[in-house]
């Protein structure tokens, strides 16, 4: 339950603002400058970074990568993390970082088709316990409906191979 971690977290912090992020994840110094400037300034509650996925030694910039907008900066009472897996930092008043993060998730094909296998039973655990229960048509059109739209819809076909795979992992 990564949310309820990150909420005891919160907990823990009396004033001020937060910064989370996760171990993967990689801070420019225009991003730490920029930070430094929304907490002396920042008019809004949090503040959600663009989310560059770096696979194999390059950035992707379409697909599912292309898509990912985070809250990652808030102020302490702003609210509360929600959801098991690909949990949501919940901030109702929430302005935009110009600076990503950089994401460094997968050392390779094998490692990232482990994770999404991982955050994929995390979840499906979580729609059982919702009672949103298995489906056949979602077994039988999701996964290329998904791919189609990530790789041809999205432009992952820009990302070159690298954004092949990554969509077919995000599919499966």
């Amino acid at each position: 339950d990564y949310a309820g971690a990150r909420n005891w977290g919160l907990q823990q912090v009396r004033s001020g603002w937060v910064l989370f992020l996760d171990a993967d994840e990689r801070l420019t110094r225009e991003a730490i400058s920029e930070i430094q400037g929304v907490v002396c300034d920042g008019t809004a509650q949090g503040y959600a970074f663009k989310r560059t996925d770096v696979f194999y030694g390059a950035l992707l910039r379409w697909g599912d990568s292309g898509a990912v907008s985070l809250v990652r900066l808030g102020r302490v009472g702003a609210g509360k993390w929600g959801g098991r897996v690909h949990e949501v930092w919940l901030i109702h008043d929430v302005g935009k970082m110009r600076t990503p993060l950089l994401h460094y998730a997968h050392a390779g094909v094998r490692s990232l088709f482990a994770a999404v296998k991982t955050y994929a039973l995390i979840r499906a655990r979580e729609l059982y316990a919702s009672h949103h229960y298995w489906n056949l048509a979602e077994q039988v059109f999701y996964p290329p409906m998904k791919f189609l739209y990530l790789f041809l819809i999205r432009l992952g076909v820009l990302d070159g191979w690298r954004g092949l795979v990554m969509s077919l992992a995000m599919a499966y």
